[in-house]
């Protein structure tokens, strides 16, 4: 069986269209908060071989 990472990135992340265009980052950070997850991204730094982001979630009825 060959694996194309491509195809694989592009199916877990729906990168199709106007996907396309947007970070994948921005995107699972979109489906959180659709289910009610707070999401606040502390830091994200530019690496070699992508992005480096520190994100923290909080379920609902969560406390700070």
């Amino acid at each position: 069986m060959e694996v194309y990472p491509s195809l694989a990135f592009d199916s877990l992340f729906d990168n199709r269209g106007q996907q396309r265009n947007r970070s994948v980052l921005d995107r699972v950070k979109e489906q959180l908060i659709e289910r009610g997850v707070s999401v606040e991204i502390a830091s994200a730094e530019q690496q070699e071989n992508g992005v480096r982001a520190r994100v923290r979630l909080r379920e609902p009825g969560q406390g700070a």
